[in-house]
């Protein structure tokens, strides 16, 4: 009887502490502006600011990559990364990539995928964990409204 007591309760306990979710894969987000290439590139430039990140970027391929200069930016309002319980938080890791493309008729594509990761460290058994976050989108619309307000009143 002890035995079966236990058993319950050990099933009861271990189904109310919370669970590791898988997170959905990163997204992109992208829109169609009427605007030249040029002048998008131009103002998706302008749209990272310069203290704040790292930036490389590519003219022809279309590209810009920004990376944080510190890892212990807060990214909260901007990312998911679900439930960590017993995990110390050690540092969070964004990349924020711009891709721009032209299209006809004066039109051109951009898209926008920001990474979002923390690193862990758990307080049970002191591994390091690597959890890769949920975008909100937050970033990457104000991104695409800033890049088409400008590059559309070029």
């Amino acid at each position: 009887m002890r035995i079966i007591t236990v058993l319950v309760l050990l099933l009861i306990c271990s189904c109310s502490l919370p669970r590791y979710q898988l997170l959905n894969p990163i997204q992109t987000y992208e829109r169609e502006i009427s605007a030249i290439y040029d002048d998008v590139w131009v103002h998706a430039l302008d749209a990272i600011p310069e203290g704040h990140v790292t930036r490389t970027s590519d003219y022809d391929e279309g590209l810009i990559v920004t990376v944080p200069k510190s890892n212990s930016a807060s990214i909260s309002g901007l990312a998911d990364c679900g439930a960590q319980p017993f995990n110390t938080k050690l540092e969070r890791h964004v990349k924020v990539s711009i891709s721009i493309s032209e299209l006809e008729d004066e039109r051109t594509r951009v898209r926008v995928k920001a990474d979002y990761r923390i690193n862990t460290q758990s307080q049970i058994d002191q591994r390091i964990r690597v959890f890769v976050c949920r975008s909100t989108g937050f970033l990457e619309g104000n991104l695409l409204d800033y890049i088409e307000s400008k590059a559309s009143h070029s």
